[in-house]
């Protein structure tokens, strides 16, 4: 029992490792390639998931201000006294109306007569949000063809092909739709 306890006690010393690891075979980098590609893929299609439903719900938001008077009205106040502030992308001008200066179609601020005098609104607010809205759903819809498009180029990414150089979203959805707006 003596003998046992003195081995326990005795603290044991272990050499260090003086030997490199071996270097990975091919066939294991191109595993780790393919896993990683995999990888890339799913969390791009999560993405991208998220993409769709975000510009369904713009869809759907701006066939319901079409059809509701109630929601058009509360618009033209938050563009009247908030500058557009509580409003979708297409109407916020609280950092100016940059929006002209990046797409030419665009339907620009000084053209309407925007403001509250009295009772109602300014019939150039009602003009300029039914305009803004008009040309915002055309954009949203090139993007949401080109989300479709990048679903299938996704689902048929070869694993063996690896990761590009553009892998948010986003960017590529602009690029196919051929429009540059951050949804976020």
């Amino acid at each position: 029992m003596k003998l046992l306890l003195k081995k326990i006690e005795r603290p044991q010393r272990f050499k260090p490792a003086t030997e490199d690891p071996p270097e990975p075979s091919r066939d294991l980098r191109s595993l780790w390639g393919r896993l990683e590609t995999r990888r890339w893929i799913k969390k791009s299609l999560q993405e991208l998931d998220f993409a769709i439903e975000e510009l369904d719900a713009e869809l759907g938001f701006n066939e319901h201000l079409k059809n509701c008077e109630t929601c058009r009205m509360e618009l033209c106040l938050s563009v009247e006294r908030y500058m557009g502030s509580r409003g979708p992308w297409w109407i916020n001008l609280q950092n100016g109306d940059y929006l002209p200066e990046q797409f030419l179609d665009c339907p620009k601020l000084e053209d309407y007569e925007i403001g509250y005098y009295g009772k109602d609104n300014q019939p150039g607010t009602h003009k300029f949000i039914k305009d803004r809205m008009t040309w915002a759903t055309k954009i949203t819809k090139k993007q949401f063809k080109a989300a479709g498009k990048l679903v299938k180029i996704l689902e048929n990414w070869p694993v063996t092909e690896g990761i590009p150089e553009i892998s948010w979203v986003q960017g590529m959805i602009d690029k196919l739709a051929g429009v540059s707006i951050f949804l976020g």
